[in-house]
Order: structure tokens, then C-alpha cells, then sequence
């Protein structure tokens, strides 16, 4: 509720903000007519939209290769993070157990970005990459495994107890990289 005062008289007024998809620095400007029909203008009002506890993934046994945001996009929340770090250990201690044979670091294109909101692949701030807002989405490429590595990921995933694949972009799917989401 925002508090107005004309000729001494204290008015009230309410706004409504929508904020967008996209995190960051958000300005609201407020203004108005003053009696005399001329216009009133105040300071813009800053809103900084963000996701809180969001953790950085790059401590993580991975490559990350995100073209669109150069330097950001490797964020995720604690818990998903602590599945991911699961995930990678059984990927490589299975990958060792079956080819005798260090794994391939996994490489992903994206997770979140350090404030959350809109992902946007092609730095237009549209959609898609709609999954890729709250820290809970990471792309996986599987071009840089090899057949054996990518089945053995693929398995990890399917008997996790915590993530999953999303379906458009799961293997078996024409997509080129894999969406691991929590369950």
C-alpha cells in the first residue's frame, strides 16, 4: 500500500507489480496527475527478483559449456546439487567397475543461472529452457561419453531414487543433450 500526501490531505492508492521471468534489477516507475492536471514523477522504485540459496555446481566433477551465458548457468539448489554429486559418483565408480578405465567427465550445457529466472539460449530472454528457473534442471550432453558411458549414465539415472529424465529430452529421444530433473 503506498501513502500519497496532496494539500495535506493523506491519500491511498495500492499498485500491483508482475514481475517477469526474467531475475534481476526490476524498475517500477510511479507517477500521477497533481491537481492542477500537471504530471507528478517519483524516483523508480528497484526490485531485485532472485532466487535465494542457489549453489554454484562448479565445484562439481563436471565440464560446463554454456555458450548463451558465458561464466554463468552452473547453479542449482542444495538438494539438487547433493543428487547430482550422487549421480556422478555412481556414474564413475560403475564406469570404472565395467571398462577398468577412468569415466569421461560429464558435460552439460546449462543449470541455472546465479539469480534463477528465464534461461534463454539465445540471449533474447525467451523461452525455451522454461525448466531451467529454480535450480532444479541440468542439461546433459551425451556426445562427449562413449556408448558404454552414456548407458551406464542412462542406468544411474533410471534407478535413482531422487532424479529422472524429463521425457522430451531423454535418451532414446532425438534430443541432442539429456534434461536430468529431480524426481
Amino acid at each position: 500500500m503506498l501513502r500519497t500526501r496532496s494539500e495535506g490531505l493523506s491519500q491511498k492508492a495500492s499498485v500491483t507489480v508482475y514481475m517477469p521471468e526474467v531475475a534481476g534489477d526490476v524498475a517500477v516507475n510511479i507517477g500521477g496527475r497533481d491537481p492542477n492536471g500537471g504530471t507528478l514523477t517519483a524516483d523508480p522504485l528497484i526490485f531485485e527478483v532472485r532466487l535465494k540459496d542457489l549453489l554454484t555446481l562448479s565445484d562439481l566433477t563436471m565440464y560446463f559449456n554454456i555458450g548463451s551465458h558465458s561464466g554463468d548457468g552452473f547453479y542449482a539448489t542444495s538438494v539438487f546439487k547433493s543428487s547430482l554429486q550422487n549421480m556422478i559418483t555412481k556414474f564413475q565408480t560403475k564406469v570404472l567397475a565395467k571398462t577398468f578405465s577412468s569415466a569421461s567427465i560429464i558435460e552439460s550445457q546449462g543449470a541455472t543461472l546465479s539469480w534463477g529466472g528465464l534461461f534463454d539460449i539465445k540471449r533474447d530472454w525467451q523461452t525455451p529452457h522454461c525448466g531451467h528457473r529454480d535450480g532444479h534442471a541440468l542439461d546433459v550432453s551425451w556426445q562427449s561419453l562413449t556408448t558404454a558411458e552414456q548407458q551406464i549414465l542412462s542406468d544411474v539415472v533410471d534407478q535413482s531414487i531422487d532424479l529422472s529424465f524429463y521425457g522430451a529430452e531423454a535418451p532414446g529421444t532425438s534430443a541432442n543433450h539429456w534434461h536430468v530433473q529431480p524426481k
